[in-house]
């Protein structure tokens, strides 16, 4: 299990992992007690088909869940990732714009110097804060960070583009929560 600075984070992450935890308990329940009504009582969807090989079917249905949560572990990981940041932006953003206000009060600044400031409505996407927060990371983070990103776009478009990623859970949410300490 990985060590995570952020509660929020860690609270998402341990969720995740129950859920996907439960799954496979569902799973080896429904081979050990080998009838419809425990998958009845979960709401497994394939319950009253005529099967041939019932322990195949359903275990091939059960791997299609599993894969269907590790999608969402990704996406919900890096989607409490991006509600942390952006409310850190939209605090840093206002206090930024009243410094630059009190600071540059006379001419020409004062027209013209909050257009250097980014506000929380500018930075609305993932890759506008890998592109803003990148240059101030170690290396080897901005190269875990740029996977983390990449996959969670393959996952959020339809597996369209991008490669699959072969960082694990831990390594994601690690990465994340790293992310988070340099901001």
């Amino acid at each position: 299990m990985v060590e995570l600075n952020s509660d929020r984070l860690t609270e998402s992450y341990l969720n995740f992992i129950a859920i996907k935890e439960s799954l496979a308990y569902v799973q080896k329940e429904s081979f050990r007690r080998n009838d419809d009504a425990f998958l009845n009582t979960i709401g497994f969807p394939y319950v009253n088909q005529s099967i041939k090989d019932r322990k195949s079917f359903v275990n091939s249905k059960m791997e299609e869940m599993v894969n269907s949560m590790d999608e969402l572990i990704v996406l919900g990981l890096v989607s409490d990732f991006e509600k942390i940041v952006f409310d850190r932006l939209e605090n840093a953003s206002g206090e930024i714009s009243k410094i630059v206000k009190e600071k540059y009060k006379g001419v020409p600044f004062n027209k013209f110097s909050l257009d250097f400031v980014k506000t929380a409505k500018e930075i609305d996407k993932l890759s506008v804060i890998k592109s803003i927060i990148s240059p101030k990371l170690p290396a080897e983070l901005v190269e875990k960070f740029a996977e983390v990103v990449e996959f969670r776009n393959r996952l959020a478009h339809g597996k369209r583009f991008g490669k699959q990623s072969m960082l694990t859970y831990d390594e994601i949410a690690q990465t994340l929560d790293d992310v988070l300490n340099f901001i």
